[in-house]
Formats: structure tokens, C-alpha cells, sequence
């Protein structure tokens, strides 16, 4: 649950109450009073009644009638108060961003409306109430005795730090969005693995399953744990070809380790691929074939698709895997290579494939960063029909 949710059903009528009658302090101040009404004067104000011609009170008081005296008066700008304004507009723009995300799918859900009521009751605070007359946070603030030990303002903090730290990981995410898309491609590529290929063709196992760890805050970026990936995957055939995939992470491996017989950290290292698969027979014969998939997730919303540089990229990265495949003189290797790039068009666009020779083929497409939308579009390209060639070529034995 989101937590502007949480604050709309949980506390918007004690944000309500407190919002209409705030804590307040008493302030003295000096201001011009008339005679009747002065109640206290400190050493400032006899100093200034001194300076004023005349011989008694009155007659100093000029026409006016009215004197240099300390004055009582009630104060809202405390430190607390300002917390709670802070915490009225955040509210506002966190509903903001929820109801723009949430407008076309779930308008009549209880949420949404509560939400959507909670926005409208923090600009008539902010309009209607004594906040008016609370200035702006200017920093991060610290806790004083009235957040922690009110009741109603020590619940005001804890919601307070719940909605600042969730924002806090938002723009965390604008600034690691590199990172973020290349975990959702990730995670997109190895739930399709997980499922049954091609019409059950090949029925998915996980012997070893477990669950896939999302981290509460982001670690440079990366939200999922780069040993932490479902697999092996085993693939059994109609024919009694079993097959093995494994996802592996860039981070996974050392540089001198191997994956079958396979120095993948090291191919992963040189041609900066984001995930690698490797597809190999249960029991390899000698001349048995095996696969290798690079993955390559590359952020770039604000490049066109027709761009020059987008379409021909599949045959770079191609030309790149043919020079390390003849490098390496491996016998019996095909590499794969899959390019999705993100960009805010709303659908998805092919780009070029590119082979070299029958050991090395590249795709590619241009993939809206909406993760909504990969579900919306079917056909155009299909990560499925990808995986399932990788599979083919293992199973023919090339």
C-alpha cells in the first residue's frame, strides 16, 4: 500500500483536527498600546516613555493615547507547526502523483477516492486554518519535545518520516533509472523462462526455487541482490531433451569464474551486458551445443527510435560477439544477444536484427519504460521467441 493511501485512511481526520488547532506559544512583544490596556512594561518601553514630552502617562501618550508596552500574543510559527505545513504540501503532491498514476484504472476504487479526498482537505488546511501564518520548512528538521512526546504530533513525525523517506527513494530512482530499468528487464527475462515456452513445447522447473528478494531501499541503484535469481532453470522437451538455464548477474561471479566450462564473467565484463543466460544440455555429449545470451538493458527515453545510432547498435554488438567468439576459438559456443532500449513512445518497436554467420545473432527493440505497457503489447517483439530459439539451437545441437 502505498503510503499517501495509508495517511488518507488512517489519519486524515487527526490530521484534520490538528491542522485546525495547532499547537500555540504565547510571545511578548513590544507594540503601542493604548494607556487602558497596558498590563506590562520592561526597562525598552520606560526608556521610550521617558524620551516623550509631556509630565504623566496621558499626556505622553499624545494624541494617540497610546504607549510602548509588552503585549501577549499568540504565535503559530513553531518548530512543530512547520513540520505539519511541510507535511500538508507533501501530501498534496503525493496525491497528486497517485491520482495521476491511478486516473484511467481505478477511479471507482475506495482508495483512490480516499486519496483524492485527502488532497482536497490539505489545500482548505492550508487556505482555512492557522497555517497561514506558519512560515516554510527551510531544512530538514529536528525533533523537539513536542514531536517526540504529543501524542498527536509524535503520530505527525512517524507519518511525516514514512512520506519523506518514500520520496527520498523516488528521486533516488531518477538518479540510478539506468540501474532500476536494466533489474526490470532482468526480472522480465527470467519470468519468461520460468513459463512454458512455445505452446508447453518445453515445460519450466525450478528445482531449487526460492523466493526473489526486493530490497527495501536501493543499493547504488540495484534493488534485487545479484546472487539472488531463480535457477537453474530446467527445460524438458516433448522429445526428452532436458536442457538447463541459468541466469547470471554481472556482479555474481569473480573474474576468474566460470559457468559450464564458461568464462561468463569475463564475456560479461568485455562486452558490458547486463544479465547473461546460458543454455546447456543436462548431460552434455561431447559435440553438444551450448548458448550463451547477452542481454543488453540500455535507458535512453530521450533518444528516437529512427536515430541512426538506435537502429545500427544490433550490428555493432553483433560484429563485438563474432570478434569475441574467434578470440575465444571456442568450438561448439553460439552466442545470442538481446538489446532493449526504453523510450516513451506507447508501443513497442523492432529494431534491425543482425547475424554473423549461424553462431551469432543479435536482436533488438525499443521498449516503452512503462513496464504496464509490455503487457498491453504482444507481437511486435516477443522475448519468448528469442529464448526459444537459444533453446532450439541446444536441443538440434546447433
Amino acid at each position: 500500500m502505498d503510503v499517501i493511501v495509508g495517511i488518507a485512511l488512517d489519519f486524515q481526520e487527526d490530521l484534520i483536527q490538528l491542522a485546525t488547532s495547532p499547537r500555540r506559544i504565547l510571545r511578548r512583544e513590544r507594540q503601542r498600546t493604548p494607556v487602558g490596556r497596558v498590563q506590562q512594561m520592561d526597562s525598552t518601553c520606560l526608556a521610550w516613555l521617558v524620551r516623550q514630552p509631556g509630565r504623566t502617562a496621558v499626556e505622553k501618550a499624545g494624541p494617540t493615547q497610546q504607549i510602548l508596552a509588552v503585549v501577549r500574543t499568540e504565535d503559530y510559527d513553531t518548530l512543530e507547526n512547520r513540520v505539519l505545513k511541510d507535511f500538508v504540501i507533501r501530501c498534496i503532491a503525493a496525491a497528486d502523483l497517485y491520482i495521476r498514476e491511478h486516473r484511467s484504472r481505478f477511479e471507482a476504487s475506495a482508495r483512490y477516492k480516499a486519496v483524492a479526498a485527502l488532497r482536497d482537505v490539505c489545500r482548505r488546511l492550508l487556505r482555512d486554518t492557522p497555517l497561514v501564518h506558519v512560515r516554510s520548512l527551510p531544512a530538514s528538521p529536528q525533533l523537539n519535545y513536542v514531536l517526540l512526546h504529543d501524542r498527536a504530533y509524535r503520530e505527525l513525525w512517524s507519518w511525516y518520516v514514512k512520506l519523506v523517506r518514500r520520496q527520498q527513494v523516488n528521486d533516488e530512482a531518477w538518479r540510478w533509472q539506468r540501474r532500476l530499468w536494466a533489474d526490470f528487464v532482468r526480472l522480465r527475462v527470467a519470468a519468461q523462462l520460468i513459463q512454458p515456452l512455445v505452446e508447453d513445447e518445453f515445460a519450466a522447473r525450478t528445482p531449487f526455487a526460492h523466493d526473489l528478494w526486493v530490497r527495501e531501499e536501493q543499493d547504488a541503484g540495484c534493488w534485487l541482490l545479484p546472487a539472488d535469481w531463480p535457477g537453474p532453470v530446467v527445460l524438458k522437451g516433448e522429445r526428452g531433451a532436458v536442457i538447463v538455464a541459468q541466469c547470471v548477474h554481472p556482479l555474481a561471479l569473480d573474474d576468474d569464474e566460470s559457468y559450464c566450462g564458461l568464462p561468463v564473467a569475463r564475456w560479461l565484463g568485455l562486452t558490458g551486458a547486463d544479465l547473461a543466460v546460458v543454455f546447456s544440455p543436462l548431460h552434455r555429449p561431447v559435440n553438444g551445443q551450448m548458448v550463451c545470451l547477452f542481454v543488453w538493458a540500455i535507458h535512453s527515453a530521450s533518444e528516437q527510435p529512427q536515430d541512426e545510432r538506435v537502429t545500427g547498435q544490433p550490428t555493432r554488438a553483433c560484429r563485438a560477439l563474432r570478434r569475441l567468439l574467434d578470440d575465444e576459438g571456442r568450438q561448439g559456443v553460439i552466442l545470442r544477444g538481446i538489446i532493449l532500449r526504453s523510450h516513451l513512445q506507447g508501443e513497442v518497436l523492432d529494431l534491425p536484427s543482425a547475424s554473423c554467420g549461424q553462431e551469432v545473432d543479435v536482436y533488438g527493440a525499443c521498449v516503452p519504460a512503462d513496464p504496464r505497457a509490455w503487457h498491453e503489447k504482444e507481437g511486435v517483439f516477443d522475448l519468448r521467441y528469442c529464448l526459444y530459439d537459444c533453446l532450439t539451437r541446444v536441443h538440434r545441437g546447433g
